[in-house]
């Protein structure tokens, strides 16, 4: 059953019939799906998190946002807690026919990459995107560095990092990824803000990652 919700947050919408929102109720928060009247809890405050360690549970400050695609997929950055692990938050996505799953939390080593490499940081204020096929980005620490993070098909890529070279711009470097803008398009392009950094100082841009593999600055501060 539904708790009597006390707020609601974060709504958005697919395709003009589902609504994807944060609800609050008397012992904390769920995200929910409403469509044609009928209302779907996806995930609440106590309930325990799929895909990590037993005892996992959501914590009371679930998300203020989620993001939704046009066919009714949900992608959400999650408060966890389990007093045996060392890790607050998760990145959670959520369709119809795949139920939720968890695709990123603090101290996981990053599928598909060597080297010990994991999750250190994932804000629960941090951005997430999912597009139309049910894949996502987002903005996560790894090894003690941002990333812009993506999940396409089910194969998890690290897109851009933290002192990587900016395409385009010979001896600039993505000074900072701050996660506050991610967003993934239908053909599994990633836009995201970043400030760069050079020779001639630091500032602030819109960067694209091209599903063709080519970066691109798309824009700069004072352009």
């Amino acid at each position: 059953r539904t708790p009597v919700h006390t707020g609601t947050y974060g709504r958005s919408v697919a395709d003009g019939s589902s609504v994807g929102y944060t609800g609050s109720f008397s012992r904390g928060r769920g995200v929910y799906r409403w469509e044609d009247g009928d209302t779907t809890k996806i995930a609440a405050t106590d309930d325990p998190v799929p895909g990590m360690p037993t005892g996992t549970v959501f914590g009371v400050n679930m998300p203020y946002e989620v993001s939704m695609s046009t066919r009714g997929d949900f992608a959400f950055i999650a408060p966890v807690d389990n007093p045996d692990l060392d890790a607050d938050a998760a990145v959670m996505a959520y369709s119809s026919s795949t139920g939720l799953s968890t695709l990123a939390y603090e101290g996981l080593v990053v599928p598909g990459h060597t080297g010990g490499l994991v999750y250190d940081a994932i804000s629960e204020r941090g951005f997430v995107s999912v597009n139309s096929s049910g894949d996502v980005a987002f903005a996560a620490g790894r090894s003690w560095t941002n990333a812009v993070v993506t999940v396409i098909d089910g194969a998890t890529s690290v897109a851009v990092i933290e002192g990587g070279p900016v395409p385009g711009v010979p001896g600039a470097v993505f000074a900072t990824l701050s996660g506050e803008l991610v967003l993934l398009s239908a053909d599994n392009s990633v836009v995201f803000a970043a400030s760069l950094a050079d020779a001639t100082g630091t500032r602030a841009a819109l960067c694209r990652v091209a599903s063709s593999g080519v970066d691109e600055v798309v824009v700069e501060v004072g352009d």
